[in-house]
């Protein structure tokens, strides 16, 4: 038997829109053609393919209209809906908010989902509703 290299797995993240924008409400999103929820569920849920460790994660929300005030975003990874990872928060007023975080280490096994948790801040200016919003994000996962 030979060295195995272990692979790395992208998987894709997204969010079909992201408003209506509520203060301090608490979103879940994952799947690239969902919309976020109130709730946890299988529409926003990402199921890893692969056995191994969740390395990093990057979410990227760009604002083509009124981005808001620059209160903390806070956004977490959430395995299985039981266990949320930080990934922490935003504070811009920039059309460009970037959440990222690569020195994870979260087992994950195959069939096993993942998705995204956002808390909203108490805006001071709420983000403008409408279709101005884009959203993207990967997840690197290290097989074993």
């Amino acid at each position: 038997m030979g060295y195995k290299a272990p692979i790395k797995v992208s998987l894709s993240l997204g969010a079909g829109a992201m408003t209506p924008w509520v203060n301090s409400a608490t979103r879940f999103f994952g799947r690239p053609t969902q919309l976020p929820v109130a709730s946890p569920g299988v529409p926003t849920r990402v199921y890893s393919p692969v056995k191994g460790n969740i390395r990093g994660v990057i979410y990227c929300l760009y604002s083509n209209t009124t981005a808001g005030s620059d209160e903390p975003w806070e956004l977490f990874l959430r395995v299985n809906d039981t266990t949320d990872y930080s990934i922490g928060a935003v504070a811009t007023t920039g059309p460009d908010r970037i959440w990222s975080k690569f020195d994870l280490n979260i087992p994950i096994n195959v069939g096993e989902f993942i998705n995204l948790k956002s808390v909203n801040p108490a805006w001071a200016t709420p983000p403008s509703d409408g279709a101005g919003y884009y959203a993207q994000g990967t997840i690197i996962i290290d097989t074993d």
